[in-house]
């Protein structure tokens, strides 16, 4: 029999709670503020439909979806054949779209939204645990105050900790694999425990995010250097390390259906024989302006001038040790993207934090750093509000509607398939009665419907207008990725001619 979805994912969500030792949280005097922050992170999970990049989808949902029988080998993109993505994500992913299917809810949407909950949830969990361990290290109320603020609520916190991406995936592994190593490391008094799953979790960060081994050397060296870690807890680290690799070369061999290291596969395809590089080459200083452009001035004016300060402050903390090579590491790298910095966003906010307590020492006028703190909270605030509740996507809002409305029958489309992305087939979202026909142009479709033997039919196109329908037929849209009364009222110098924009239109010969 099978369960209504409002009942099973009204189980789904205190089964996920009551899996998580909450009572340091609840009886914490920071509550409200984790409370908020959750309040903000469900609603993002929600609203926050599609994904930052293309590899978001394809490699982890599309593989996800092979896996289950639902994508074809030759519609995945060129790394399933070159076995160089972990499929541990893509295969979590496929028991979590497994287990809804049991439970009687086969839409992809759900699917996606329930992993977007998931790893929210526990994004936010270890973010709130890391951040009452961390609170002490920060001198005064007000310093403390910051430092929650901005790891709960800079604008992008929320957005990026809801993707069920291999960058938040492994930063939510290795921030577990941190806070385990962080209790009561100022005694050096970890429990072999502690040691063992640490160093499981950072193997599954590792696994999940290759580009990890940078902040991972990192964490290493403050553990010898800094800590002075004795080989036998060294060695229990080490010994929970390798059994987590050895699980996910295991998972990689059922997968792909045969041996294969994929961190050396990625490795050999990306560095040796220069494929990522092929994507397109940035000079070294392109990550600053990079950030400087998207994380949005003035904030990530105000952010980039406080990281420098906090790592001037406390240049061989724990933190700086991870975010330092990590980041040299990328810069290191030709082919660079912003997204490749996610994985150390935590270490980034307590360093900023720090530096923030910095300046909140040093003799400025208060009306100054009040202006400016108002400025760039006002802009934040605004930003924030923005990435809750607009889709990271905008051409899931055309999948959802086509799944919702049609879902069986012909669909025709000009110049492009629906179902494509970057010139990838898009299978996890496509109806499975639905039949695609891409015409050349309009006036294909044009010459279609000029002898009059069609009644009826679906169009998507890139556009707003379809000026070729004859006289004889009534062309309705019916969907837009942008609001009706933009499309209507806001055609400025004619921008639309000019813009990408997903509409679906039904077409209706005029009865005599």
């Amino acid at each position: 029999m099978l369960i209504p979805v409002k009942v099973s994912f009204a189980c789904i969500l205190p089964c996920t709670f009551a899996a998580l030792p909450m009572k340091a949280l609840i009886q914490s005097p920071w509550a409200r503020l984790f409370w908020l922050s959750l309040i903000l992170q469900l609603l993002t999970a929600w609203f926050s439909k599609g994904y930052i990049h293309v590899d978001e989808h394809f490699q982890i949902l599309e593989f996800a979806n092979y896996k289950l029988g639902h994508t074809p080998a030759a519609d995945l993109p060129w790394e399933f054949a070159a076995h160089i993505r972990p499929s541990l994500q893509p295969t979590v992913a496929a028991g979590v779209m497994e287990l809804l299917g049991l439970m009687g809810m086969h839409d992809p949407f759900i699917s996606s939204f329930t992993l977007r909950l998931l790893i929210g949830i526990a994004s936010w969990f270890v973010v709130c645990k890391l951040i009452l361990l961390l609170l002490p290290s920060f001198t005064s109320k007000l310093s403390q105050t910051l430092f929650v603020c901005l790891c709960l609520f800079v604008w992008f916190v929320p957005y990026i900790t809801v993707r069920f991406s291999s960058e938040n995936a492994g930063s939510v592994c290795l921030l577990a694999g941190v806070y385990l190593l962080l209790k009561n490391q100022e005694m050096r008094d970890w429990t072999y425990g502690q040691l063992f799953f640490s160093g499981i979790f950072l193997a599954l960060a590792f696994f999940l995010r290759f580009q990890l081994a940078f902040a991972i050397a990192g964490l290493g060296c403050w553990l010898l250097i800094g800590k002075k870690i004795s080989i036998k807890q060294s060695l229990t680290l080490i010994v929970g390390s390798a059994i987590a690799v050895f699980l996910c070369v295991c998972i990689d061999r059922w997968f792909y259906g045969q041996w294969v290291f994929t961190p050396y596969a990625y490795f050999k395809v990306n560095i040796l024989d220069h494929v990522a590089a092929s994507f397109g080459t940035a000079p070294w200083w392109a990550y600053f302006t990079m950030f400087t452009e998207t994380a949005a001035p003035p904030v990530s004016i105000a952010l980039v001038i406080l990281l420098v300060i906090g790592l001037y402050s406390k240049p061989l903390g724990l933190f700086s040790c991870m975010l330092i090579p990590f980041v040299l590491g990328h810069i290191l790298l030709s082919h660079k993207e912003l997204r490749f910095l996610l994985p150390v966003w935590f270490p980034f906010v307590v360093i900023v934090s720090q530096g923030m307590e910095k300046v909140a020492n040093l003799k400025i006028s208060k009306g100054i750093t009040r202006s400016v703190f108002w400025v760039v909270a006002s802009v934040n605030l605004f930003l924030l509000a923005y990435r809750v509740f607009i889709p990271a996507q905008e051409s899931i809002g055309c999948y959802n509607y086509v799944y919702t409305h049609v879902s069986t029958g012909d669909l025709y489309c000009i110049g492009r398939p629906l179902y494509s992305i970057a010139g990838v087939k898009v299978d996890f979202y496509r109806p499975p009665g639905l039949k695609e026909i891409v015409l050349k142009d309009e006036q294909s479709l044009k010459a279609m419907l000029e002898p009059g033997s069609m009644d009826s039919l679906l169009v998507f196109t890139t556009g707003i207008t379809l000026e070729v329908v004859p006289a004889t037929y009534i062309c309705k849209r019916i969907y837009c990725n942008l609001p009706e009364w933009v499309v209507e009222h806001l055609n400025f110098n004619n921008w639309e001619s000019r813009a990408d924009i997903w509409c679906l239109n039904a077409i209706r010969k005029i009865k005599p």
